[in-house]
């Protein structure tokens, strides 16, 4: 690396050390020991994948009080069902259960904004947050529910959604955008 490949890196470096020994009143809650912080993070740099150097680095972030759960789970409903979405494996997935992390949304409750049969004959389905949703069983649904309708969508064993319209209407589905 050159000289100012490194300074740039002592730049950012720097900036992170920064961002972690801001007083509480900047951060809005309390951040800890700058040195304490600044350790963890050293300790993440050794992790071996780029997954579990992030997954490192988030818990670092939620002990010092900088990572906000409520906006995590935000961002977990917001994706749920995409499929470029990676999902944690599995002793990762056990290792945050047991950190400061929220849980893993496993369903969620909406309400139908449009739904209409492609023509496959596959119900389509586009949620108040804008999800679209496609049947992909063979289930005949003889009406297409109308705008406000209660929708959930379920993970399934073995990978999958499951979808529910109303109180009754259960099908396979997946998630178009």
């Amino acid at each position: 690396m050159n000289a100012a490949g490194i300074n740039a890196f002592r730049l950012i470096a720097a900036g992170g050390l920064a961002a972690l020994a801001m007083p509480a009143a900047q951060a809005g809650s309390d951040a800890g020991d700058p040195a304490r912080n600044w350790e963890a993070i050293a300790r993440c740099a050794g992790q071996e994948s780029a997954s579990a150097r992030h997954t490192c680095m988030d818990e670092v972030l939620r002990q010092a009080g900088l990572l906000d759960p409520a906006r995590e789970l935000a961002e977990q409903r917001e994706a749920f069902g995409q499929s470029g979405r990676k999902e944690k494996p599995q002793a990762e997935a056990e290792e945050a259960a047991e950190s400061l992390a929220p849980t893993r949304i496993e369903q969620i409750e909406t309400t139908i904004a449009y739904a209409k049969f492609a023509q496959s004959g596959k119900l389509l389905v586009v949620t108040e947050e804008g999800a679209v949703w496609r049947q992909t069983s063979t289930e005949t649904i003889r009406f297409a529910p109308k705008p406000g309708t209660a929708f959930a969508v379920s993970k399934v064993s073995l990978g999958g959604y499951r979808c529910k319209i109303g109180s009754s209407t259960l099908y396979r589905c997946e998630r178009l955008d």
